[in-house]
């Protein structure tokens, strides 16, 4: 989980109806997410989780949106690409991983200790 300190950014595909053709088409699915440390702007962390995505049933969205206010930090401007807050269709999804990856790593060379 990132800490409030820390900037952060996730890429997705979005809810448009061919997005919902890939999804239907092929659930598995890379998510990559990825941060830039606020106290120090030449590290960066990222996290490359691969599985299987699927909508979540109607019977369970209560529990999913409870659990997702619970645990997510939501932007200021919460605006979709350009798309009008009332027209964007919320769907939820849920990711069953396979496979977690992350590193982290500084842009700045600070030598080899030997």
């Amino acid at each position: 989980m990132m800490s409030r300190n820390r900037s952060s950014r996730c890429s997705g595909v979005a809810g448009t109806k061919a997005g919902n053709s890939v999804i239907s088409d092929n659930p598995n699915v890379c998510l990559t997410v990825y941060e830039q440390d606020v106290d120090d702007e030449s590290v960066w962390r990222s996290v490359v989780i691969t599985g299987e995505i699927s909508e979540i049933d109607t019977e369970d969205e209560e529990k999913a949106y409870a659990i997702l206010a619970a645990n997510a930090e939501f932007p200021p401007d919460f605006g979709i690409w350009g798309v009008p807050f009332e027209e964007v269709e919320f769907r939820l999804f849920g990711l069953q991983p396979d496979d977690r990856t992350g590193r982290e790593f500084s842009t700045e060379y600070g030598g080899w200790d030997t």
